[in-house]
Protein backbone atom coordinates (compact mmCIF):
# COMPACT_ATOMS: atom_id res chain seq x y z
CA UNK A 1 0.00 0.00 0.00
CA UNK A 2 2.72 2.31 0.41
CA UNK A 3 4.13 1.95 -2.88
CA UNK A 4 1.19 2.65 -4.26
CA UNK A 5 0.73 5.90 -2.13
CA UNK A 6 4.21 6.61 -3.53
CA UNK A 7 3.54 5.55 -7.19
CA UNK A 8 0.10 7.44 -6.67
CA UNK A 9 2.15 10.43 -5.42
CA UNK A 10 4.46 10.30 -7.94
CA UNK A 11 2.79 9.92 -10.49
CA UNK A 12 0.42 13.04 -9.45
CA UNK A 13 3.89 15.13 -8.91
CA UNK A 14 5.06 14.77 -12.22
CA UNK A 15 1.49 15.20 -13.55
CA UNK A 16 1.92 18.39 -11.97
CA UNK A 17 5.04 19.29 -13.33
CA UNK A 18 4.12 18.40 -16.71
CA UNK A 19 1.04 20.28 -16.15
CA UNK A 20 2.94 23.62 -15.14
CA UNK A 21 5.38 23.15 -17.84
CA UNK A 22 2.40 22.90 -20.13
CA UNK A 23 0.91 26.74 -18.60
CA UNK A 24 4.30 27.66 -18.35
CA UNK A 25 4.84 27.28 -22.60
CA UNK A 26 1.41 28.41 -23.14
CA UNK A 27 1.44 31.42 -21.51
CA UNK A 28 4.55 32.37 -23.10
CA UNK A 29 3.04 31.87 -26.43
CA UNK A 30 -0.05 33.56 -25.62
CA UNK A 31 2.06 36.71 -24.31
CA UNK A 32 4.27 36.41 -27.58
CA UNK A 33 1.16 36.22 -29.53
CA UNK A 34 -0.30 39.23 -27.44
CA UNK A 35 2.82 41.31 -28.03
CA UNK A 36 2.47 40.34 -31.63
CA UNK A 37 -1.12 41.37 -31.80
CA UNK A 38 -0.82 44.69 -29.41
CA UNK A 39 2.48 45.46 -32.56
CA UNK A 40 0.24 44.89 -35.49
CA UNK A 41 -2.51 46.98 -33.94
CA UNK A 42 0.08 49.89 -33.37
CA UNK A 43 1.22 49.95 -36.74
CA UNK A 44 -2.04 50.11 -38.13
CA UNK A 45 -2.72 52.97 -36.03
CA UNK A 46 0.27 54.57 -37.28
CA UNK A 47 -0.76 54.29 -40.82
CA UNK A 48 -4.27 55.88 -40.06
CA UNK A 49 -2.37 58.41 -38.47
CA UNK A 50 -0.18 58.77 -41.27
CA UNK A 51 -3.35 58.99 -43.18
CA UNK A 52 -5.01 61.50 -41.42
CA UNK A 53 -1.91 63.63 -41.46
CA UNK A 54 -1.71 63.20 -45.33
CA UNK A 55 -5.14 64.83 -45.65
CA UNK A 56 -4.39 67.34 -42.96
CA UNK A 57 -1.65 68.60 -45.27
CA UNK A 58 -3.44 68.25 -48.26
CA UNK A 59 -6.76 70.66 -47.18
CA UNK A 60 -4.07 72.94 -45.63
CA UNK A 61 -1.97 72.79 -49.36
CA UNK A 62 -5.75 73.56 -50.50
CA UNK A 63 -5.97 76.54 -48.00
CA UNK A 64 -3.19 78.00 -48.76
CA UNK A 65 -3.27 78.04 -52.65
CA UNK A 66 -6.85 79.70 -52.12
CA UNK A 67 -5.69 82.09 -49.75
CA UNK A 68 -2.45 82.99 -52.15
CA UNK A 69 -5.33 83.25 -55.18
CA UNK A 70 -6.98 85.94 -52.78
CA UNK A 71 -4.46 87.89 -52.57
CA UNK A 72 -3.39 88.14 -55.82
CA UNK A 73 -7.08 88.66 -56.68
CA UNK A 74 -6.88 91.50 -54.33
CA UNK A 75 -3.91 92.93 -55.25
CA UNK A 76 -5.09 92.93 -58.84
CA UNK A 77 -7.63 94.76 -58.04
CA UNK A 78 -5.91 97.44 -56.07
CA UNK A 79 -3.60 97.67 -58.81
CA UNK A 80 -6.84 98.10 -61.26
CA UNK A 81 -8.19 100.82 -59.15
CA UNK A 82 -5.14 102.54 -59.12
CA UNK A 83 -4.87 102.64 -62.12
CA UNK A 84 -8.40 104.32 -62.75
CA UNK A 85 -7.82 106.76 -60.18
CA UNK A 86 -4.50 107.83 -61.83
CA UNK A 87 -6.81 107.87 -65.27
CA UNK A 88 -9.30 109.82 -63.78
CA UNK A 89 -6.79 112.40 -61.77
CA UNK A 90 -4.80 113.13 -65.49
CA UNK A 91 -8.36 113.80 -67.11
CA UNK A 92 -9.00 116.34 -64.70
CA UNK A 93 -5.85 117.70 -64.55
CA UNK A 94 -6.60 118.40 -68.20
CA UNK A 95 -9.39 120.76 -67.69
CA UNK A 96 -8.37 122.06 -64.12
CA UNK A 97 -7.53 126.04 -64.11
CA UNK A 98 -6.94 128.32 -61.79
CA UNK A 99 -9.58 129.95 -62.04
CA UNK A 100 -11.63 126.78 -61.52
CA UNK A 101 -9.86 126.53 -58.44
CA UNK A 102 -10.06 129.83 -57.47
CA UNK A 103 -14.23 129.61 -57.98
CA UNK A 104 -14.05 126.21 -55.91
CA UNK A 105 -12.24 128.08 -53.20
CA UNK A 106 -14.80 130.98 -53.34
CA UNK A 107 -17.34 128.62 -53.10
CA UNK A 108 -16.39 126.55 -49.83
CA UNK A 109 -15.55 129.90 -48.30
CA UNK A 110 -19.37 130.94 -48.95
CA UNK A 111 -20.37 127.13 -47.59
CA UNK A 112 -18.80 128.00 -44.24
CA UNK A 113 -20.04 131.49 -43.64
CA UNK A 114 -23.32 129.76 -44.59
CA UNK A 115 -22.86 126.76 -42.17
CA UNK A 116 -24.14 128.71 -38.74
CA UNK A 117 -20.74 127.54 -37.10
CA UNK A 118 -20.33 130.41 -34.38
CA UNK A 119 -16.44 130.57 -34.62
CA UNK A 120 -14.22 132.95 -36.75
CA UNK A 121 -12.02 131.52 -39.58
CA UNK A 122 -8.93 133.13 -40.41
CA UNK A 123 -8.62 133.05 -44.42
CA UNK A 124 -5.16 134.39 -45.50
CA UNK A 125 -4.41 134.91 -49.72
CA UNK A 126 -1.31 133.39 -51.09
CA UNK A 127 -0.31 132.73 -54.12
CA UNK A 128 -0.54 134.42 -57.51
CA UNK A 129 -4.52 133.62 -57.83
CA UNK A 130 -5.04 134.83 -53.66
CA UNK A 131 -6.41 130.73 -52.99
CA UNK A 132 -6.34 131.34 -49.30
CA UNK A 133 -4.50 129.14 -46.68
CA UNK A 134 -7.32 128.80 -44.02
CA UNK A 135 -6.98 128.48 -40.04
CA UNK A 136 -9.40 127.58 -37.59
CA UNK A 137 -8.67 129.06 -34.42
CA UNK A 138 -10.51 126.73 -32.20
CA UNK A 139 -8.81 124.11 -34.03
CA UNK A 140 -4.97 125.39 -34.35
CA UNK A 141 -4.15 123.32 -31.31
CA UNK A 142 -4.27 119.73 -33.17
CA UNK A 143 -2.47 121.07 -35.76
CA UNK A 144 0.63 121.77 -33.63
CA UNK A 145 2.86 118.93 -32.81
CA UNK A 146 2.96 117.95 -29.20
CA UNK A 147 6.39 119.52 -27.60
CA UNK A 148 8.48 117.02 -26.35
CA UNK A 149 9.10 115.94 -23.00
CA UNK A 150 10.96 117.74 -20.46
CA UNK A 151 14.00 116.16 -19.68
CA UNK A 152 15.79 117.04 -15.93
Amino acid sequence: MNSRKTALWTLAAVGAVVLLTAVGVGLSAGVQAYKRAEARANGENDVRLTHIEISRARQQAKITRAQIAATQANAEKRYQEAVGIRRAQNEIAKSLTSQYLQHEAIQAQKAVATSGRNNTIIYVPSGANGVPLVQDPQNVNRLRPTPPPAQP
